[in-house]
């Protein structure tokens, strides 16, 4: 997985928006990138913030 590696994202870096990412990896359903993030915060490799994103 390119996150885990550090190869897609640093530490501390913020991700692109919900539809940024689904337009960049061509997925057609803003759900499935909705819940694709979510996963990740479960996991603990990604910390979202309302207002401030993930």
């Amino acid at each position: 997985m390119r996150i885990m590696r550090g190869e897609e994202f640093q530490v501390g870096d913020r991700l692109p928006g919900i539809s940024a990412l689904q337009e960049e990896y061509s997925v057609p359903s803003l759900g499935a990138i909705w819940q694709a993030q979510q996963i990740l915060v479960c996991e603990g490799l990604v910390r979202t913030e309302q207002g401030s994103g993930a």
